[in-house]
């Protein structure tokens, strides 16, 4: 986990997209969205799923006021929001579709470097 007083850790990103710097959401969006959707698809195996659960998991992000608890990095909280919406999605809808309790965030942890989720 990165250092809290380090600007360009995820945590010090998050707390500046809090206090209204747009930009911090920009470099948080750009460093975890591949591995974001890459993580749903895995998990979904439906690329539509995925991408509606994505864009609620960012929106889910924006409108919390919460952070990271404990020693959990921001990628194992992001995926976690992902992870539960799309437990949300499963159970409105009466599908039964468990997950494992654990998941391998190694996995889907590649550096973003491309402009958008591909559906590749």
């Amino acid at each position: 986990m990165a250092v809290p007083d380090d600007p360009s850790s995820d945590e010090s990103l998050l707390a500046r997209y809090r206090a209204g710097d747009a930009a911090a959401f920009e470099a948080l969006y750009a460093r975890h969205r591949q591995g974001l959707y890459r993580f749903l698809v895995s998990l979904s195996n439906k690329v539509e799923l995925a991408e509606e659960i994505y864009q609620d998991t960012w929106l889910s992000l924006i409108r919390s006021s919460t952070q990271p608890q404990g020693r959990a990095s921001f990628r194992t909280w992001l995926f976690q929001i992902a992870r539960n919406r799309l437990i949300d999605h499963w159970r409105k809808h009466g599908i039964h579709n468990p997950l494992h309790d654990s998941y391998d965030e190694q996995l889907h942890a590649q550096a973003d470097d491309s402009a958008a989720p591909s559906n590749s």
